[in-house]
Parts: C-alpha cells; structure tokens; sequence
C-alpha cells in the first residue's frame, strides 16, 4: 500500500496541519491514532481508503482522508470550529511529496450533526485526494 502514496499524504497533511498556529490553539494535539488520555479536544487523520486509478499507463491514486474533531466539551461550536479551521489549512495549502504529485483534492462533505460518542462529541468530514507517481 505504500507504493500508492498513502504514508507520504499522511505526513504532508500532519505537517501542514500541526504548522498552524490557529489550529494549534485549538486542540490539544493532532494523531492518526489517539493516545490513551489525550487531553481533550483533539483532531484525528485517518487514511480510510486507497484505489488506484490506471489510466493511459499513469500511476494514479485515489486516498481517502478522514478528519475527526473530539471534544469532551458539550458543544457542537468546538468540533465544527476545528474541522472548519482543518479543511481551511488544507485547501490553502500546496502539499509537497517527494515520490508523488497532488493532483487534485476536494472536500466530500462535513458530518455537521455533532453526536455524542464513548469519548464525548465528535464532528468528522471525509476530504479526497488524487495523486500521482512522479
């Protein structure tokens, strides 16, 4: 799965992301995977899919990036604060992989019902991403 680019999109999109000030300000912390006891609000990167997309012998590839926003806090302002300042940083940003080219990238949509889960309440928003085999 590492030949489809997955790992490097995870590490562009963590180092984008944990650069910004704003959102450092509004989290605790960013993961793939939350550490036991992360102090609460926090913002998760989950890579949920890889397809490839062969077309006219081009290595493309289809990832799948998932933004979680936690918070333990009763409001639904804060995980939508979070994600809506994620997906800000993402669409300004021009993601630089060494082995891969970002083609395209676009947002599929915002889970906007803020629900209670085992942590507290969550918010979520799938974004996609094409890229290429350089």
């Amino acid at each position: 799965m590492s030949a489809l680019g997955w790992k490097e999109l995870q590490a562009a999109i963590y180092s984008e992301l944990t650069a910004d000030a704003t959102l450092a300000a509004l989290v605790s912390g960013i993961y793939d995977h939350a550490p036991q006891g992360a102090e609460s609000p926090y913002l998760l990167i989950n890579m949920t899919e890889s397809v490839s997309e062969p077309a006219l012998n081009v290595d493309i590839s289809r990832l799948d990036v998932v933004l979680r926003a936690h918070s333990d806090v009763p409001s639904r302002l804060t995980v939508l604060e979070i994600i809506e300042r994620a997906v800000a940083v993402l669409e300004a940003s021009n993601l630089a992989l060494s082995n891969h080219a970002v083609i395209d990238h676009w947002l599929e949509g915002v889970e906007a019902e803020v629900h209670r889960d085992v942590i507290g309440y969550q918010a979520e928003c799938l974004i996609r991403f094409r890229i290429q085999k350089q």
